[in-house]
């Protein structure tokens, strides 16, 4: 069996952002190989990828993917407040009309 590549991204801790995506974060099992690894949050994601910096269509793409597929693993309410918190909420409802 051919082993999976891994991107990983590197970024400090520095802004408010940073430190709920930080708190956020989630524990899995990756490829089940018995080593956890911490991830960010799918919630936390969305928002960092509709902040002005990013928005390209490969991060829209990105952000219509995730709320494709987890959905119903989504906490809602919690996307809602990071993205008013953090500004991002127009792009949000832009997104979430288109689908």
């Amino acid at each position: 069996m051919k082993s999976p590549l891994l991107r990983l991204d590197l970024k400090q801790i520095r802004t408010k952002l940073d430190y709920s995506t930080y708190n956020l974060r989630k524990k899995v099992d990756l490829f089940g190989s018995g080593k956890d690894f911490w991830i960010s949050s799918p919630e936390s994601l969305i928002v960092v990828k509709l902040l002005p910096g990013f928005q390209s269509e490969k991060d829209f793409d990105d952000v219509r993917g995730i709320l494709l597929r987890s959905s119903g693993i989504l906490d809602w309410s919690l996307l809602e407040e990071l993205s008013e918190t953090f500004g991002s909420e127009k792009m949000l409802r832009k997104i979430k009309e288109e689908l």
